[in-house]
C-alpha cells in the first residue's frame, strides 16, 4: 500500500463527484469496466479511464467534436472500432483529470490521432497534457497527466494482501477482479470504494466524509 497513515486516509468527492483525498498526499483517479479496474497516482492532476469495446458511430456523431467525426468516417468499418474506443478513453480520461468528468462536453474539445500518439486540442489551440495509452486484455486505458508514462502494475485483489504499489508517483494500477464490481450481491461494495480501499488499506481504514 501507500503508506499513507489512516489519520489521512479520508475521502470526499467535488462537486462533480470525483473523489480526492483531503490531505492531498496523493492525487489520483479510478475506473473500471466489466471485470476490471484501474487507479493512477500521481503527485498533480490526474485522469485515467478504461473502456471494453462498445463505442458506435452514432455515439461518435452525437457525443464528439464534428473533426473526430469526419476522421472516423474515413476509416475504414474494420477499423473504426479501435479510433471509437482511443477517442472516448482519451477524451473521457482528459475531462476526468479536470476534475469534472463527462459534466464537460466531448465535442468542446478534440483529439488528433497518430498510430502511436495522440494529442488533445481546443479550438485550434494544444491542451498542454500527456495522453498515454494501454491496450489490455481487449480493452483500452488512457491515462491524462502532466508526467512520464508509467509502467502498469497489474494485480489480482485479494483481502489478505495489498498490491505492492511504488512508494513513488506517478504510478499505474491495473487491477483484475473475479466478479463483477458493481452489481446487487451485497459482497460486492461499490466500485470506487472496492478500488481504493484496495490501493490505501482494508476496508475498515478508507473513509468517507460526505460534504
Amino acid at each position: 500500500s501507500l503508506n499513507i497513515p489512516v489519520s489521512e486516509q479520508i475521502f470526499r468527492k467535488n462537486d462533480w463527484g470525483k473523489p480526492y483525498l483531503v490531505s492531498r498526499a496523493v492525487e489520483f483517479s479510478l475506473t473500471h469496466a466489466a471485470y476490471y479496474a484501474a487507479c493512477a497516482l500521481d503527485s498533480s492532476s490526474v485522469g485515467l479511464d478504461l473502456e471494453v469495446p462498445r463505442v458506435t458511430m452514432p455515439v461518435a456523431r452525437r457525443c464528439f467534436h464534428p473533426g473526430e467525426v469526419a476522421f472516423l468516417e474515413t476509416l475504414s468499418e474494420p477499423e473504426q472500432p479501435d479510433a471509437l474506443l482511443r477517442l472516448w478513453t482519451i477524451k473521457e480520461a482528459y475531462t476526468k483529470q479536470l476534475g469534472r468528468g463527462l459534466h464537460i462536453p466531448l465535442d468542446s474539445f478534440y483529439a488528433d490521432l497518430h498510430e502511436s500518439e495522440a494529442n488533445l486540442y481546443q479550438d485550434s489551440r494544444p491542451i498542454p497534457v500527456r495522453l498515454h495509452e494501454y491496450p489490455l486484455n481487449g480493452l483500452r486505458l488512457c491515462l491524462c497527466s502532466n508526467s512520464e508514462r508509467p509502467e502498469i502494475t497489474q494485480f489480482i485483489p485479494n483481502l489478505k494482501k495489498l498490491p505492492q504499489v511504488p512508494e513513488l508517483a506517478p504510478a499505474a494500477v491495473f487491477l483484475h477482479f473475479s466478479g463483477k464490481l458493481v452489481g446487487d450481491d451485497a459482497h460486492i461494495v461499490p466500485a470506487d470504494e472496492t478500488i481504493l480501499t484496495k490501493i490505501f488499506g482494508e476496508f475498515e481504514i478508507a473513509q468517507w466524509v460526505d460534504v
